[in-house]
């Protein structure tokens, strides 16, 4: 009977101990979230997460889209032609 209480109160203790310390975490986790959104908005930048935006729009685009999936194709317009020359290398004496 004693042993059966006991236990019954240890889990209950347990139990709430648990809770307490998750909302804690969440408390915590909410809180740092919001300092270092205040802290982008107050060094003048945007307050998302761009890193997660990036892996978002490399998902939505498929695993074999790239440089030569892209739907954007190379114009006439794009290519410049140039005449290349060699610039002569300047070496500078050592002081």
């Amino acid at each position: 009977m004693i042993s059966a209480l006991f236990s019954l109160l240890l889990r209950v203790v347990l139990t709430v101990a648990s809770v307490l310390l998750l909302l804690w975490l969440l408390a915590v986790a909410l809180s740092v979230a919001l300092g270092l959104t205040l802290w982008r908005l107050l060094r003048g930048q945007r307050p998302g997460f761009s890193a997660f935006a990036s892996v978002r729009q490399r998902a939505q685009q498929g695993p074999w889209r790239g440089a030569a999936g892209s739907p954007r194709t190379a114009s006439s317009a794009d290519v410049v032609d140039i005449e290349a020359r060699e610039i002569p290398e300047v070496r500078t004496p050592l002081r």
